[in-house]
């Protein structure tokens, strides 16, 4: 899988290909599709890192675990 920073270089490359279209609407067009593809993947990129690192919450509080003193 590649790192935000190969998906953001290979976005300026293909930005820089943008270039030869003539056409305004053209080049709007391919750029925001450009963009809205590599916001997704940098989206799915955050998730992927954010599961994989995820700790789940020790449950250490022992009311929470029902064994609280009783009191009087």
């Amino acid at each position: 899988m590649s790192t935000a920073q190969e998906l953001f270089n290979d976005y300026l490359k293909s930005v820089e290909e943008l270039k030869t279209i003539d056409n305004f609407y053209d080049y709007e067009e391919a750029f925001a599709k450009l963009h809205t593809e590599l916001g997704r993947q940098m989206l799915e990129k955050g998730l992927e890192q954010k599961t994989a690192k995820q700790e789940y919450k020790k449950n250490d509080n022992p009311l929470r675990r029902g064994e609280a003193e009783q009191q009087p």
